[in-house]
């Protein structure tokens, strides 16, 4: 005990090593409760149900039972053992708990190096991303190249747009280029950064020290590869161009840091002529900043859509026959549009314009019947 209170690589090891074993008991707790719900093992003992069972003998309550299973049926080989998968080992059942809410393909990028906190912001994006319906984007601009956009978004970091601007103003040979392009976008060997891309909705942008750089399509559970060689030449691109020009606002001021008073000053104000007698401000060495391993996708700035202002039914009971003949007709291409692009509507992520088309719309036909009922009615009279 004494060894690992004294050095910081085997107190991780055997911290390491208990985290792992943890995972591998919930594995196995996991399959055995498994057997108790898909079997016969109960019969006789009493309890009709593997809930019954856990919450009785070991005071488990359903949702622990749920999530034994859920991680054995996610992270166990072949998905029904009572070992846990090797690409899982190391990430302890914390990680493994977040993780469930994550997608296979979005699993498969992820390492036991990725703290619990980091997970957790890939599960917020997924969950913010998932908020979206199929209905919230029909008129959306679709990207005409979705993964060399997604490539741009990695630049909207206004920190990183800055570095690798310079960078390619030095005009650096390709290989070299491309090592320093690494660093900037994964300071510490890997990163995932979430973007968003019109049309499409997040993708997951993972760069690490291979020569491949992984898209990972969220909506779409899709994960496209690209070499390194081909993402830094669609940078390099981008890179040359304005802030402003690519994302339709202004470069945020670069931050600076706050300058503490030195000694030299303090001396200076307390009446001390001769400076040269002054020892030098012995600068505090600060530990370096850990960049995280993923980040959330910016937000841009979106203008709101234009809605049509209508008077309500209240404020005009009544349309021409002109006006109601322009209505149906409006309402007939419409119609006609949506039936002849059914299945990219269905596929695709339908707009907020959309969305307030169809209100229009539906408030159009609203007022309309209620327009010619009005019409009948008094033509009775």
């Amino acid at each position: 005990m004494e060894t690992i209170t004294n050095n910081y690589q085997q107190f991780k090891q055997a911290l390491d090593a208990e985290i792992q074993r943890e995972a591998e008991r919930f594995v196995k707790i996991g399959y055995l409760l498994r057997i108790a719900r898909d079997t016969d093992v109960l019969n006789g003992s009493g309890y009709s149900n593997v809930n019954d069972f856990a919450k009785k003998e070991y005071g488990l309550d359903t949702s622990q039972v749920s999530r034994f299973i859920s991680i054995n049926e996610r992270f166990s080989e072949g998905g029904y053992s009572d070992r846990l998968e090797a690409h899982y080992e190391g990430f302890g059942v914390a990680k493994l708990s977040i993780m469930l809410q994550l997608s296979d393909n979005l699993n498969e990028e992820l390492t036991p190096e990725f703290s619990k906190s980091e997970i957790d912001t890939l599960r917020r994006e997924v969950k913010e991303e998932s908020n979206k319906t199929d209905i919230e984007i029909m008129m959306e601009t679709q990207a005409a190249d979705e993964i060399d956009e997604a490539i741009k978004e990695t630049l909207r970091n206004p920190d990183s747009y800055r570095k690798i601007k310079k960078l390619t103003e030095e005009g650096r040979a390709s290989e070299e280029y491309i090592k320093t392009l690494k660093e900037i976008l994964a300071p510490s060997g890997v990163s995932i950064k979430a973007v968003r891309v019109s049309g499409v909705g997040r993708i997951m942008v993972k760069f690490d020290e291979t020569n491949e750089v992984k898209f990972v399509k969220v909506r779409q559970n899709e994960t496209v590869m690209k070499p390194i060689e081909y993402v830094a030449v669609v940078i390099n691109e981008y890179a040359r161009q304005e802030y402003k020009d690519l994302f339709g606002e202004e470069l945020p001021e670069e931050k600076k840091e706050p300058v503490t008073p030195s000694k030299i000053n303090e001396k200076r104000e307390s009446g001390v002529s001769d400076l040269s007698k002054i020892a030098p401000v012995q600068q505090k060495k600060e530990a370096p900043k850990k960049e995280p391993k993923v980040t959330p996708a910016p937000i841009p700035k979106v203008k709101p859509a234009e809605v049509e202002i209508i008077p309500t039914v209240e404020a005009q009971k009544f349309y021409s026959k002109k006006q109601s003949e322009i209505i149906r007709q409006e309402i007939a291409e419409n119609i006609e549009y949506w039936h002849d692009h059914i299945d990219e509507i269905k596929t695709s992520y339908m707009s907020y314009r959309l969305e307030q088309q169809l209100k229009v719309m539906l408030d159009k036909v609203g007022r309309l019947i209620e327009a010619e009922t009005e019409e009948q009615n008094v033509g009775e009279d």
